[in-house]
């Protein structure tokens, strides 16, 4: 069996969602979507979240792999 692990490139789907949500909103990925992808630890995750950076400080960056993943976050979390 191969199993076709994602790399950070293929994280076409993002949004941003203010800081004061983004735990809850992480709990439910991790419900959702089992553990985040991350550069060292679990590289076959389908999800991850970074701080936005200066530019949106108060916010932070969910990337999905699947576009299904990313409108089924939409749904629950945009507001």
């Amino acid at each position: 069996m191969i199993i076709k692990v994602p790399t950070h490139s293929q994280f076409n789907y993002e949004v941003l969602i203010h800081k004061d949500r983004h735990q809850d909103a992480m709990k439910w990925c991790e419900e959702q979507f089992d553990t985040r992808w991350q550069a060292v630890g679990n590289r076959a995750g389908i999800w991850c979240v970074f701080w936005a950076g200066r530019d949106h400080f108060d916010q932070y960056r969910f990337c999905f792999v699947y576009e299904q993943d990313y409108v089924w976050f939409l749904l629950r979390w945009s507001s």
